[in-house]
């Protein structure tokens, strides 16, 4: 008798690769090596000032939380979606937890029905599919569509499935790899945290935003999390409710200044690829946006 389920070591199941080069390439600066780091989506900046400071003022803070999040926390995160992308939603309708992956994963573990995963995309999501027990089905995309989902994509990857199922498309928003943006608001889970704009990764802090449409989604989404990690960090929400209320009161933030930083260097790196002459050619989409905004 197997000890690991054999569908996980059929399939040869391991680490997020993104981690584990995060680590092969940080050993390899620690050994004197010049290495020009692509592979791991991690802020370049230092936490911005005012989330550290606050977090100074919070370490005393050590009781449960409600497993939703702090209130006042996600109310600043409502207010915050509600300045920069025009929607609005009410507190009850957030999840917060330690970190947004955490989430993605309980999401597909309580989801019945069909996982739709863009080809290509994120590492992580199609082990998360495997570890809740789904068969993810591919969409693919092309270069000519600057990886985008389409249309005619998605209607070739469900047109062998049942009709009756509930479907579940995840996608990075900006998109990954082309970064470009998509809203469905009143049919969409929004996944969000602190890990790019703050800078604040290691933190683990992220937040799922549930439309009324998908309550019943929430609900059991929270419970599952009352059964998992209970809360995120005491300490790192009531740092962030300051910092997501100060925000909006700010005009040329931390935020700001990091996605003009980001789209410099990312102008420079596609001028300087471009210029390249690889075998097979090398194909670059130009992004539209960067993955550090607020």
């Amino acid at each position: 008798m197997e000890l690991v389920r054999k569908d996980l070591v059929a399939q040869k199941y391991g680490g997020a690769t993104n981690l584990a080069y995060n680590e092969k390439i940080k050993k390899m600066i620690e050994e004197g090596h010049s290495v020009y780091h692509f592979g791991f989506g991690q802020s370049p900046f230092p936490v911005i000032e005012l989330a550290s400071e606050s977090l100074k003022q919070h370490t005393g803070q050590c009781a449960y939380l409600h497993v939703q999040g702090l209130p006042a926390l996600r109310k600043g995160i409502c207010d915050f979606h509600r300045h920069y992308d025009h929607v609005t939603f009410d507190p009850e309708d957030i999840v917060v937890a330690p970190g947004s992956k955490e989430l993605i994963l309980l999401v597909m573990t309580v989801f019945n029905g069909e996982i739709l995963l863009n080809s290509p995309s994120w590492t992580t999501y199609k082990p998360q599919a495997v570890l809740s027990g789904h068969c993810s089905i591919m969409v693919d995309s092309r270069e000519e569509d600057e990886w985008r989902v389409t249309p005619q994509g998605l209607e070739k990857a469900v047109e062998d499935l049942s009709s009756d199922r509930y479907k579940l498309l995840v996608l990075c928003n900006p998109c990954n790899p082309s970064e470009s943006v998509q809203l469905y608001p009143e049919g969409a889970i929004l996944c969000s945290g602190m890990s790019k704009w703050a800078a604040a990764g290691g933190w683990r802090l992220g937040y799922h935003i549930y439309p009324r449409e998908l309550q019943a989604l929430r609900d059991v989404v929270a419970s599952a999390g009352s059964h998992t990690y209970s809360c995120a960090p005491a300490p790192v929400q009531y740092a962030f409710a300051q910092v997501r209320n100060t925000l909006l009161s700010l005009g040329q933030n931390a935020a700001g200044r990091a996605r003009a930083l980001d789209r410099f260097a990312e102008d420079l790196i596609a001028d300087s690829l471009a210029t390249l002459q690889l075998t097979p050619p090398f194909v670059m989409v130009k992004t539209i946006t960067t993955i550090y905004l607020p």
